[in-house]
């Protein structure tokens, strides 16, 4: 029963259009996809993978596609890889698609590895199991579709005089500091109190007044509400908020993982 559960967990999901991906010779692999499919060598894992499966992949901007390519551009897919993970589990979406923009194959891929580092490349090699071995037809039945030519809306310039008017600044304006200051946030898991310090861009810090270190660094992921996270001793870990609490996962090295709870003071 614990096999087949895990074999569920680790399958992939796939979804098959019209056009067949194995009916391609090329595919297009983008120089770059969205956030975090950029990283953990997922780029190079792809077109390893279609390589394997005898693609021919380019990853040239069209302007530079062998001339054959660029007068049958419908004779290229393109592949996309899309970050479909949820607060638990690392999950990826690759998605092919004709010269219309239009699906080919999509397939999920699932990892149970909570870390990003391990857990994206695991969920692409389950995904690329169901990728098609390269068998190209004679032929590719798709017609690009004609752009739509574009309306011009003509406005006649006005030209508009101005009023200038200088601002009145009060003497209270120029010498009072700012009215108002951000209140610091409190957590606590019981043993430690520490302070959540907003950092811009997406990142923020737990402070101790015990370590002159952070106690963990927060970085947001491009899911809403999960967070990698850094912890004063260097460890990996992941974050998320839970029922307005802080909670960090951290692995073990028996690959458990310990749970620490901060509740807001």
């Amino acid at each position: 029963m614990k096999k087949l559960l895990s074999l569920f967990l680790i399958s992939s999901v796939v979804t098959v259009y019209g056009q067949k991906l194995a009916d391609f010779e090329y595919v297009f692999v983008p120089k770059k996809f969205e956030k975090e499919m950029n990283k953990y060598d997922l780029k190079k894992l792809l077109v390893k993978g279609l390589e394997d499966k005898k693609y021919k992949v380019i990853q040239e901007d069209k302007e530079n596609w062998p001339e054959e390519l660029r007068q049958n551009q419908c004779n290229v897919a393109r592949a996309d890889l899309l970050d479909d993970s949820s607060m638990f589990r690392n999950k990826v979406l690759l998605k092919f698609s004709d010269c219309n923009e239009k699906t080919i194959l999509e397939t999920k891929g699932m990892s149970m590895q909570k870390e990003f580092e391990l857990g994206f490349p695991e969920a692409l090699a389950v995904s690329m199991k169901s990728v098609p071995l390269s068998n190209p037809s004679s032929t590719i039945n798709i017609t690009p579709v004609a752009e739509k030519p574009k309306e011009v809306v003509q406005v006649k310039a006005e030209k508009v005089a101005e009023k200038t008017v200088a601002p009145v600044v009060t003497k209270a304006e120029t010498s009072s500091p700012l009215a108002t200051t951000n209140k610091a946030e409190v957590f606590s898991n019981g043993k430690l109190n520490v302070q959540k310090i907003n950092m811009g861009s997406g990142q923020f810090i737990l402070a101790s007044g015990n370590s002159s270190a952070p106690y963990a660094v927060f970085t947001e992921t491009s899911k809403q509400g999960v967070y990698r996270v850094k912890m004063e001793n260097g460890a990996s870990a992941l974050g998320y908020m839970e029922n307005g609490n802080l909670v960090i996962e951290i692995p073990q090295a028996n690959d458990t993982y310990q749970k620490e709870v901060f509740q807001k003071k």
